[in-house]
Formats: structure tokens, C-alpha cells, sequence
């Protein structure tokens, strides 16, 4: 097993030798998901991203089942610029973990189709950590 990389705000998140195809990093950008029918509504905040998916902490009451299709609105606000970007994909519900002794499970989302979004130039370089600038946790239960 290869060692594990900083897992600090805008660091690489995973192991040296992941196979994945698309790195991740840990950056919190807010995110909404959506079901096809609009019955079902979350946003939370990303805990790691990637190109190709994202993971985010959501309360055991507001969890999609696995293989649920979404539409996921995604707002990055670019570190350097502070331009706001909006991405628009549909993504499935891979996998969850049980809820904590919080109520808080992680969920697994994959895009259907990789995304351009430019994580690399988000990334801290610096061991200085910045304020984020996204809104904090908005759960609406599905009802």
C-alpha cells in the first residue's frame, strides 16, 4: 500500500499508488443534489472532489440509496480569482457508509460523464490555510 497524502484543505486525498482515474482532493465546495422527479432536494458541502465524482457527509434521514440518478449542481469559487463557477451533471449514488454515532454517513456520487473543473489550480500550494468561502450545510428531508 502506498502512503497516504495530506489530507489538509486543497491537498491530493489518497493513496501514492490509487488507481484511479481522476485525483482526488479535499476541497469543500457546496452542492446540491436533485432526483429527476425534483422530489428529493439536498445541499451539503463536498468533503472530496474529483473529476470524475465527489464525496459529502449528509444526515442518515436525507440519504439516497445506492444507485439512485441525481442531478448535481456543483459552485466552485475559484481561490485565485473569486470568480464563481456552476457545473451541471447528472451522477449516481455509488456507495454510502453507515451513519455515525453523529447521524452523519458519507456518500459516494459518480458523474456519468468526467467533468473539467480545474482542481489542480485550486489546491493549496502553500501551507497557509484560506477562509472558505462557501455556505455551510442546508438539508432539506425528503419527504
Amino acid at each position: 500500500m502506498g502512503r497516504q497524502v495530506g489530507a489538509r484543505r486543497g491537498r491530493y486525498v489518497g493513496d501514492v499508488d490509487d488507481k484511479r482515474q481522476h485525483p482526488r482532493f479535499n476541497l469543500e465546495y457546496t452542492i446540491q443534489l436533485v432526483s429527476p422527479d425534483g422530489e428529493y432536494t439536498v445541499t451539503a458541502i463536498t468533503t472530496d472532489i474529483s473529476d470524475g465524482g465527489v464525496r459529502l457527509p449528509l444526515p442518515e434521514q436525507c440519504l439516497p440509496s445506492d444507485g439512485n440518478e441525481l442531478e448535481i449542481d456543483l459552485t466552485i469559487r475559484r481561490r485565485l480569482t473569486n470568480k464563481v463557477e456552476t457545473f451541471r451533471t447528472m451522477a449516481e449514488v455509488v456507495r454510502h457508509t453507515a451513519p455515525g454515532a453523529d447521524g452523519m454517513a458519507d456518500v459516494a456520487v459518480r458523474f456519468d460523464e468526467p467533468m473539467r473543473l480545474r482542481l489542480e489550480q485550486e489546491a493549496s500550494t502553500d501551507d497557509e490555510e484560506e477562509p472558505l468561502a462557501v455556505n455551510r450545510k442546508t438539508y432539506t428531508v425528503p419527504e
